[in-house]
């Protein structure tokens, strides 16, 4: 492989990514995987509250189911029982929108499909081999940044997400928080990591 002298290399398992810096602009290209997004395991608020529905679901469902059975308090049976219905409600709340967003996932994006997606001062650029879309900064209504993403919303919708991973270290991380600051007026969150 040929690689340009503007041009960085780096692994990412057992994918090769380029990352391409030009002076006003940051390219990312990746192949976008849907643990990238979202995990059901993964240690965030979102999660968290998921967590919690469930054991206050399973907790209403087992008190529901234990003042309408009848006959000994803990027989064999009447344990399985419980333990099925607080199984069935965590699978439900908790893998559920997991599964809803794989299936998602994979009716947007084809197997081993590049992404690129260009951050300029006038918009942002987001081509792969079947669309091609350029937001205008003002179309956003917010940014945000978390530990793994770059979010750029729509309303409540989040329109472009960028795994931060793919960048090619702290310089480029700090040239597109700078980049992001310049050209987007409305709200913005940041880290300062």
């Amino acid at each position: 492989m040929v690689v340009s002298a503007r041009e960085r290399v780096f692994a990412a398992g057992s994918r090769v990514l380029r990352f391409r810096p030009m002076t006003d602009s940051v390219v990312v290209e990746f192949i976008p995987r849907p643990n990238d997004f979202y995990t059901p395991f993964k240690w965030y608020r979102g999660n968290l509250l998921r967590w919690v529905v469930a054991a206050i679901f399973g907790a209403i469902a087992l008190g529901l189911y234990r003042s309408h059975r009848h006959g000994p308090e803990s027989s064999p049976d009447s344990v399985i029982i419980e333990v099925v219905i607080f199984a069935l409600l965590a699978v439900t709340l908790l893998l559920l929108p997991y599964l809803r967003f794989r299936a998602v996932f994979k009716a947007r994006y084809k197997d081993n499909e590049k992404l690129r997606v260009t951050f300029s001062k006038r918009s942002v650029l987001a081509e792969a081999s079947g669309f091609r879309s350029d937001f205008e900064w003002s179309y956003f209504t917010r940014v945000q940044e978390t530990r793994g993403l770059f979010m750029l919303y729509k309303e409540r919708l989040a329109i472009v997400m960028v795994p931060k991973k793919y960048l090619a270290g702290r310089d480029e991380l700090d040239r597109l928080r700078a980049l992001i600051r310049g050209s987007f007026t409305g709200p913005c969150k940041l880290r300062l990591d």
